[in-house]
């Protein structure tokens, strides 16, 4: 199966047209994945979406991301903060895999506490994937695989969290009050899955340390599958860690997907 990649810059309309706010307020980069063998869908990335409080793409002054080319026909941006930390986000495309690598390096003057990663995945350019109805998003839960709309949640931007992951202050990620979203249904496995109206393909992800899941049909320009890796709680001086992710594109079904995850797991890990 056949990944490229390539970059676009645009503002992410309001939904529903012509009320509500857009997503961000300035345009935004994403990482515009196809599939050779799936024409007619493109998969959209904000990679990252943000990094703790050291970059945000709501920010309008550093919401464009210069990505350069890679050998391994990935795409790489690197970006340092005024306090000097240093990002790093690559994609990296292999068979029927794309591995997500955002690296944080610490040159600052003091550590860095409660250091978050979060990369989106979305939907609406994939009219054989985009969801709006939870019908067709799948996560584990007490050892099932289950549709988000079987678990009814109590919102349409539901985050199922891992078994003591919860926070009870309600925040994540960048300190958004966001607990009236939390489901009490618990993940038990790192991986989201989107399976296609034609319930034979599938798009998947998964982090490599993973604190909640969550897909977001609040906003149809969005339509995003999300699995967050759990924040570093002290990057040292001089530190660098790395966050990293996969984003599986499998011909089959949930099934096949899971089996997929469950290959790569066996092999070298997520960020070589």
């Amino acid at each position: 199966m056949s990944l490229r990649l390539y970059t676009a810059d645009e503002l992410i309309p309001a939904i529903p047209p012509p009320g509500g706010a857009p997503a961000r307020q300035a345009p935004t980069t994403q990482v515009m994945v196809q599939v050779d063998e799936w024409p007619g869908n493109i998969f959209r990335l904000w990679l990252p979406e943000h990094v703790g409080q050291i970059w945000g793409n709501w920010q309008a002054d550093v919401a464009h991301q210069d990505y350069v080319q890679t050998q391994q026909g990935g795409l790489l941006w690197a970006f340092t903060s005024t306090s000097g930390v240093r990002i790093e986000a690559e994609a990296t495309p292999g068979d029927r895999i794309l591995t997500l690598a955002v690296r944080i390096t610490n040159d600052s003057d003091q550590a860095l506490n409660d250091m978050a990663v979060a990369n989106c995945i979305q939907f609406p350019l994939a009219p054989e994937f985009a969801c709006g109805d939870l019908s067709r998003i799948f996560i584990r839960t007490s050892g099932e695989w289950q549709s988000l709309r079987v678990l009814e949640p109590r919102s349409d931007y539901p985050h199922f969290f891992r078994r003591g992951s919860k926070p009870v202050d309600g925040k994540v990620g960048w300190g958004g009050e966001l607990g009236h979203l939390f489901e009490n249904t618990e993940a038990d496995h790192p991986l989201i899955v989107c399976v296609g109206t034609d319930g034979r393909r599938c798009v998947g992800t998964a982090s490599e340390d993973y604190a909640y899941l969550f897909h977001n049909c609040a906003n149809h320009n969005l339509l995003c599958i999300h699995s967050t890796q759990a924040a570093v709680p002290v990057v040292e001086q001089e530190q660098t860690v790395t966050f990293c992710q996969r984003v599986y594109f499998v011909d089959g079904g949930l099934s096949d997907c899971v089996e997929a995850f469950e290959d790569a797991q066996s092999g070298n890990g997520c960020c070589i």
